[in-house]
Protein backbone atom coordinates (compact mmCIF):
# COMPACT_ATOMS: atom_id res chain seq x y z
CA UNK A 1 0.00 0.00 0.00
CA UNK A 2 2.83 2.58 0.70
CA UNK A 3 4.94 1.42 -2.08
CA UNK A 4 1.75 2.31 -4.60
CA UNK A 5 1.33 5.81 -2.10
CA UNK A 6 4.55 6.82 -3.20
CA UNK A 7 3.71 6.06 -6.63
CA UNK A 8 0.99 7.81 -6.72
CA UNK A 9 2.17 10.91 -4.99
CA UNK A 10 5.47 11.06 -7.17
CA UNK A 11 3.45 10.91 -10.61
CA UNK A 12 2.09 14.12 -9.60
CA UNK A 13 5.27 15.72 -8.15
CA UNK A 14 7.11 14.62 -10.94
CA UNK A 15 6.57 17.33 -13.87
CA UNK A 16 7.43 20.75 -14.57
CA UNK A 17 11.58 20.31 -14.49
CA UNK A 18 12.72 22.42 -17.26
CA UNK A 19 15.26 25.10 -16.35
CA UNK A 20 16.28 23.69 -12.57
CA UNK A 21 19.54 24.32 -12.14
CA UNK A 22 21.00 20.67 -11.41
CA UNK A 23 19.42 20.62 -15.92
CA UNK A 24 21.81 23.49 -16.76
CA UNK A 25 25.27 23.02 -19.07
CA UNK A 26 25.67 22.56 -22.24
CA UNK A 27 29.20 21.25 -23.40
CA UNK A 28 29.88 17.74 -23.49
CA UNK A 29 32.80 18.62 -20.80
CA UNK A 30 30.73 19.38 -18.01
CA UNK A 31 27.91 16.50 -18.64
CA UNK A 32 29.94 13.81 -17.16
CA UNK A 33 29.02 14.13 -13.86
CA UNK A 34 25.74 12.59 -12.02
CA UNK A 35 25.48 9.45 -10.87
CA UNK A 36 26.71 5.84 -12.39
CA UNK A 37 25.64 2.98 -11.96
CA UNK A 38 27.33 -0.56 -12.28
CA UNK A 39 25.53 -3.99 -11.99
CA UNK A 40 28.68 -6.18 -11.90
CA UNK A 41 30.41 -5.27 -9.06
CA UNK A 42 32.45 -2.17 -10.69
CA UNK A 43 33.33 -3.49 -13.66
CA UNK A 44 31.34 -1.64 -16.27
CA UNK A 45 29.46 1.63 -15.60
CA UNK A 46 26.78 3.59 -17.01
CA UNK A 47 25.79 6.96 -16.40
CA UNK A 48 22.49 7.08 -15.28
CA UNK A 49 20.56 10.87 -15.27
CA UNK A 50 17.53 10.79 -17.32
CA UNK A 51 14.88 13.09 -15.79
CA UNK A 52 11.74 13.26 -17.78
CA UNK A 53 9.61 16.39 -17.80
CA UNK A 54 7.08 17.63 -19.54
CA UNK A 55 9.23 19.03 -22.61
CA UNK A 56 10.78 15.66 -23.20
CA UNK A 57 13.67 13.61 -21.56
CA UNK A 58 16.35 16.07 -19.45
CA UNK A 59 19.14 14.93 -17.50
CA UNK A 60 21.46 15.69 -14.22
CA UNK A 61 24.64 15.05 -16.37
CA UNK A 62 25.86 18.49 -15.35
CA UNK A 63 25.37 17.96 -11.77
CA UNK A 64 27.76 17.36 -9.08
CA UNK A 65 26.35 14.65 -6.37
CA UNK A 66 27.38 14.69 -3.27
CA UNK A 67 24.63 12.38 -1.15
CA UNK A 68 23.01 9.25 -2.55
CA UNK A 69 20.86 7.40 -0.16
CA UNK A 70 18.72 3.97 -0.68
CA UNK A 71 15.60 3.16 1.12
CA UNK A 72 16.08 0.35 3.48
CA UNK A 73 12.45 -0.90 2.83
CA UNK A 74 12.97 -0.38 -1.24
CA UNK A 75 16.12 -0.99 -2.73
CA UNK A 76 15.43 0.42 -6.14
CA UNK A 77 14.68 3.67 -4.54
CA UNK A 78 17.58 6.01 -4.44
CA UNK A 79 17.74 9.46 -3.46
CA UNK A 80 20.82 12.04 -5.26
CA UNK A 81 21.84 15.59 -3.25
CA UNK A 82 23.41 17.16 -5.41
CA UNK A 83 25.99 20.34 -4.94
CA UNK A 84 23.52 22.93 -6.03
CA UNK A 85 20.68 21.97 -7.89
CA UNK A 86 18.49 20.32 -4.57
CA UNK A 87 17.44 16.85 -4.39
CA UNK A 88 16.77 13.91 -7.33
CA UNK A 89 15.26 10.33 -6.38
CA UNK A 90 14.67 7.52 -8.48
CA UNK A 91 12.26 4.42 -8.03
CA UNK A 92 13.73 2.37 -10.54
CA UNK A 93 16.98 2.15 -9.54
CA UNK A 94 18.60 5.03 -11.23
CA UNK A 95 16.74 4.21 -14.55
CA UNK A 96 15.17 7.95 -14.56
CA UNK A 97 14.89 10.45 -11.85
CA UNK A 98 12.72 13.21 -10.76
CA UNK A 99 12.97 16.55 -8.23
CA UNK A 100 10.04 17.45 -5.62
CA UNK A 101 7.68 20.08 -6.15
CA UNK A 102 8.65 22.29 -3.48
CA UNK A 103 10.60 24.59 -4.92
CA UNK A 104 13.31 24.70 -2.10
CA UNK A 105 14.11 21.08 -2.33
CA UNK A 106 15.06 22.38 -5.93
CA UNK A 107 17.87 24.13 -5.41
CA UNK A 108 21.18 24.39 -2.87
CA UNK A 109 23.45 21.70 -1.30
CA UNK A 110 21.33 18.53 -0.13
CA UNK A 111 24.89 17.10 2.22
CA UNK A 112 22.74 14.26 3.22
CA UNK A 113 19.50 12.24 2.96
CA UNK A 114 18.16 9.65 5.25
CA UNK A 115 14.49 7.63 5.19
CA UNK A 116 12.66 6.41 7.93
CA UNK A 117 13.53 2.67 8.31
CA UNK A 118 9.86 1.46 9.12
CA UNK A 119 8.13 4.14 7.11
CA UNK A 120 9.15 4.79 2.98
CA UNK A 121 6.88 7.86 2.77
CA UNK A 122 9.07 9.90 5.79
CA UNK A 123 12.37 11.20 4.40
CA UNK A 124 14.96 13.71 5.84
CA UNK A 125 17.38 15.55 3.43
CA UNK A 126 19.44 18.80 4.37
CA UNK A 127 19.50 21.66 2.18
CA UNK A 128 21.55 25.06 2.50
CA UNK A 129 20.99 25.93 6.41
CA UNK A 130 18.07 23.76 6.79
CA UNK A 131 16.59 19.81 7.61
CA UNK A 132 13.44 19.87 5.93
CA UNK A 133 10.99 16.28 6.23
CA UNK A 134 8.37 14.64 4.35
CA UNK A 135 5.81 12.61 5.41
CA UNK A 136 4.10 12.12 1.81
CA UNK A 137 7.04 10.66 -0.24
CA UNK A 138 8.24 13.25 -1.31
CA UNK A 139 5.44 15.10 -2.50
CA UNK A 140 5.77 17.92 0.07
CA UNK A 141 8.35 18.99 2.38
CA UNK A 142 8.06 20.86 5.34
CA UNK A 143 11.57 22.41 7.38
CA UNK A 144 11.60 21.21 11.04
CA UNK A 145 15.19 23.16 11.68
CA UNK A 146 16.77 26.12 10.16
CA UNK A 147 20.60 27.30 11.54
CA UNK A 148 20.64 30.97 11.92
CA UNK A 149 24.55 31.15 13.12
CA UNK A 150 27.08 32.44 10.33
CA UNK A 151 28.82 29.41 8.93
CA UNK A 152 27.08 26.78 10.26
CA UNK A 153 25.38 24.26 8.43
CA UNK A 154 23.35 20.80 8.74
CA UNK A 155 26.03 18.27 7.16
CA UNK A 156 24.99 14.86 8.31
CA UNK A 157 21.29 13.66 9.66
CA UNK A 158 20.47 9.86 10.11
CA UNK A 159 17.57 7.80 11.84
CA UNK A 160 17.28 5.28 14.56
CA UNK A 161 15.98 2.18 13.17
CA UNK A 162 14.85 1.00 15.98
CA UNK A 163 12.73 3.80 17.39
CA UNK A 164 12.64 5.85 13.91
CA UNK A 165 11.18 9.08 16.32
CA UNK A 166 14.82 9.24 17.02
CA UNK A 167 16.36 11.63 14.55
CA UNK A 168 19.99 12.98 14.96
CA UNK A 169 21.82 15.88 12.49
CA UNK A 170 25.11 16.62 12.89
CA UNK A 171 26.30 19.99 12.27
CA UNK A 172 29.32 22.16 10.69
CA UNK A 173 31.01 23.68 13.77
CA UNK A 174 30.77 19.93 15.73
CA UNK A 175 27.63 20.01 17.62
CA UNK A 176 25.85 17.00 17.28
CA UNK A 177 21.51 17.24 17.94
CA UNK A 178 18.53 15.23 18.47
CA UNK A 179 15.28 14.87 18.09
CA UNK A 180 12.86 12.27 19.98
CA UNK A 181 9.68 13.67 17.77
CA UNK A 182 10.74 13.20 14.05
CA UNK A 183 12.66 16.36 13.96
CA UNK A 184 10.35 18.51 14.93
CA UNK A 185 12.27 19.41 18.66
CA UNK A 186 16.54 19.68 18.87
CA UNK A 187 18.57 19.21 21.84
CA UNK A 188 22.00 19.61 21.52
CA UNK A 189 23.65 16.25 22.58
CA UNK A 190 27.17 16.79 21.90
CA UNK A 191 29.51 20.35 21.37
CA UNK A 192 32.81 19.56 19.75
CA UNK A 193 35.35 22.16 18.87
CA UNK A 194 34.24 24.14 15.94
CA UNK A 195 35.22 20.48 14.05
CA UNK A 196 32.49 19.78 11.48
CA UNK A 197 31.26 16.47 11.75
CA UNK A 198 31.61 14.48 8.31
CA UNK A 199 28.95 11.39 9.17
CA UNK A 200 27.64 9.61 11.68
CA UNK A 201 26.84 5.96 11.94
CA UNK A 202 23.84 4.29 13.82
CA UNK A 203 25.11 0.65 14.71
CA UNK A 204 23.21 -2.27 13.13
CA UNK A 205 23.61 -4.44 16.29
CA UNK A 206 22.19 -1.88 18.70
CA UNK A 207 21.08 1.61 17.64
CA UNK A 208 21.37 3.04 20.70
CA UNK A 209 25.44 2.47 20.13
CA UNK A 210 26.73 5.69 17.86
CA UNK A 211 30.09 6.65 16.24
CA UNK A 212 30.76 10.18 15.09
CA UNK A 213 33.12 11.50 12.19
CA UNK A 214 34.46 14.61 12.90
CA UNK A 215 37.65 16.69 10.94
CA UNK A 216 39.50 16.12 14.17
CA UNK A 217 38.02 13.63 16.70
CA UNK A 218 36.35 10.32 16.64
CA UNK A 219 33.57 9.75 19.79
CA UNK A 220 31.53 7.00 20.45
CA UNK A 221 28.09 6.42 22.25
CA UNK A 222 26.47 4.02 24.07
CA UNK A 223 23.69 5.37 25.04
CA UNK A 224 22.20 7.02 22.24
CA UNK A 225 24.02 9.95 22.72
CA UNK A 226 23.82 10.70 26.35
CA UNK A 227 27.42 10.55 26.95
CA UNK A 228 30.13 10.11 24.78
CA UNK A 229 33.86 8.84 24.37
CA UNK A 230 36.96 10.48 22.77
CA UNK A 231 38.36 7.56 20.68
CA UNK A 232 41.53 9.33 20.09
CA UNK A 233 43.63 7.11 22.31
CA UNK A 234 42.94 3.67 20.58
CA UNK A 235 44.01 5.88 17.27
CA UNK A 236 46.88 7.41 18.45
CA UNK A 237 49.19 4.97 16.29
CA UNK A 238 47.56 6.46 12.88
CA UNK A 239 48.87 9.59 11.83
CA UNK A 240 45.28 11.70 11.04
CA UNK A 241 43.11 9.04 12.06
CA UNK A 242 41.08 10.77 13.89
CA UNK A 243 40.42 12.93 10.61
CA UNK A 244 37.21 10.65 9.06
CA UNK A 245 35.79 11.57 5.87
CA UNK A 246 32.94 8.35 6.33
CA UNK A 247 32.36 5.02 7.70
CA UNK A 248 30.57 2.11 6.30
CA UNK A 249 29.45 -1.12 8.53
CA UNK A 250 28.18 -4.79 7.21
CA UNK A 251 24.34 -5.61 7.78
CA UNK A 252 24.91 -6.95 11.26
CA UNK A 253 27.33 -4.14 12.66
CA UNK A 254 30.33 -6.46 13.26
CA UNK A 255 32.38 -4.63 11.25
CA UNK A 256 32.98 -0.61 10.95
CA UNK A 257 35.56 0.50 8.30
CA UNK A 258 36.64 4.27 8.46
CA UNK A 259 37.65 6.29 5.66
CA UNK A 260 40.33 8.59 7.20
CA UNK A 261 43.07 11.43 6.63
CA UNK A 262 45.26 8.27 7.68
CA UNK A 263 43.60 5.92 4.96
CA UNK A 264 41.35 2.49 5.76
CA UNK A 265 41.00 1.84 9.51
CA UNK A 266 39.02 -0.83 10.45
CA UNK A 267 37.19 -2.25 14.14
CA UNK A 268 35.56 -5.10 14.87
CA UNK A 269 34.28 -3.75 18.42
CA UNK A 270 32.88 -0.86 17.29
CA UNK A 271 35.99 1.56 18.09
CA UNK A 272 37.05 -0.06 21.30
CA UNK A 273 40.31 -1.44 18.91
CA UNK A 274 41.58 -0.45 15.10
CA UNK A 275 43.42 -2.02 12.63
CA UNK A 276 44.88 -0.24 9.18
CA UNK A 277 43.99 -1.72 5.96
CA UNK A 278 47.08 -2.17 4.12
CA UNK A 279 46.03 -0.10 0.65
CA UNK A 280 48.01 -0.11 -2.35
CA UNK A 281 48.85 3.83 -1.64
CA UNK A 282 50.59 4.81 1.43
CA UNK A 283 49.40 6.67 4.49
CA UNK A 284 48.12 10.02 3.78
CA UNK A 285 48.89 9.89 0.16
CA UNK A 286 45.44 10.07 -1.32
CA UNK A 287 41.96 11.57 -0.24
CA UNK A 288 39.50 8.60 0.52
CA UNK A 289 35.99 10.34 0.35
CA UNK A 290 34.13 7.05 0.44
CA UNK A 291 33.95 3.72 1.38
CA UNK A 292 31.47 0.38 1.52
CA UNK A 293 31.37 -2.84 3.00
CA UNK A 294 29.08 -5.91 1.24
CA UNK A 295 26.37 -6.19 3.51
CA UNK A 296 27.00 -10.02 3.95
CA UNK A 297 30.38 -10.71 3.47
CA UNK A 298 32.58 -7.14 5.34
CA UNK A 299 35.57 -8.71 3.80
CA UNK A 300 34.49 -7.43 0.45
CA UNK A 301 35.60 -3.76 0.80
CA UNK A 302 35.50 -0.67 -2.02
CA UNK A 303 36.58 2.65 -1.83
CA UNK A 304 37.24 5.16 -3.79
CA UNK A 305 40.05 8.49 -4.38
CA UNK A 306 39.90 10.98 -6.68
CA UNK A 307 40.07 9.08 -10.38
CA UNK A 308 40.42 5.36 -9.03
CA UNK A 309 38.01 2.98 -7.67
CA UNK A 310 39.30 -0.39 -4.94
CA UNK A 311 38.39 -3.27 -4.49
CA UNK A 312 39.39 -6.18 -2.29
CA UNK A 313 37.55 -9.26 -1.42
CA UNK A 314 39.73 -10.67 1.00
CA UNK A 315 39.39 -8.22 3.82
CA UNK A 316 42.16 -5.68 2.48
CA UNK A 317 44.60 -8.24 2.16
CA UNK A 318 44.88 -7.85 -2.05
CA UNK A 319 43.37 -5.12 -3.95
CA UNK A 320 42.07 -4.62 -7.89
CA UNK A 321 41.81 -1.38 -9.15
CA UNK A 322 39.68 0.18 -11.49
CA UNK A 323 39.88 4.21 -12.91
CA UNK A 324 36.26 5.78 -11.85
CA UNK A 325 33.91 6.58 -15.47
CA UNK A 326 34.45 10.55 -14.74
CA UNK A 327 36.86 13.14 -14.92
CA UNK A 328 35.78 14.16 -11.56
CA UNK A 329 36.42 13.01 -8.22
CA UNK A 330 34.46 10.04 -6.32
CA UNK A 331 32.35 11.89 -3.73
CA UNK A 332 30.17 9.41 -2.86
CA UNK A 333 29.83 5.16 -3.44
CA UNK A 334 26.45 3.06 -2.22
CA UNK A 335 26.18 -0.39 -2.49
CA UNK A 336 22.56 -2.25 -2.93
CA UNK A 337 22.00 -4.04 0.54
CA UNK A 338 19.81 -6.68 -1.61
CA UNK A 339 22.17 -6.90 -4.67
CA UNK A 340 25.48 -6.25 -4.06
CA UNK A 341 26.84 -6.34 -7.39
CA UNK A 342 25.01 -2.72 -7.96
CA UNK A 343 26.88 0.05 -6.89
CA UNK A 344 26.24 3.52 -7.17
CA UNK A 345 28.35 6.73 -7.56
CA UNK A 346 28.31 10.16 -7.00
CA UNK A 347 30.87 12.17 -9.17
CA UNK A 348 31.96 15.83 -7.75
CA UNK A 349 33.86 18.94 -9.75
CA UNK A 350 36.97 19.59 -7.54
CA UNK A 351 38.10 23.01 -8.23
CA UNK A 352 41.81 23.08 -8.63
Amino acid sequence: MKHSLRTMLATVAVLALAGSGCLSGSSSSDRDGGVFKSTDGSIKWKQTVAVPTIKGVGSFAVADVIALAIDPSDHEVIYAGTKEGGLLWSEDAGASWRQPRDPALRQGAVRSVAVDPKDICTIYATVGTRLYRSLTCGRTFQSTYEETRQNVVPRRVAVDWYNTETVYLGLSNGNLLKSSDHGMFWTNIFSGKNKAINDLLVSQADSRILLMGTEQGVYRSMDSGLNWQNLSEALKAYKDGDTVYAFAQDAKGETIVAATKYGLLRSKDFGETWEALKLVTAPGQVTIRTVVLHPGRPETIFYATASTLYKSEDGGVTWKTRKIPTKRVAAVLRMDPKQPEVLYLGALTIEK
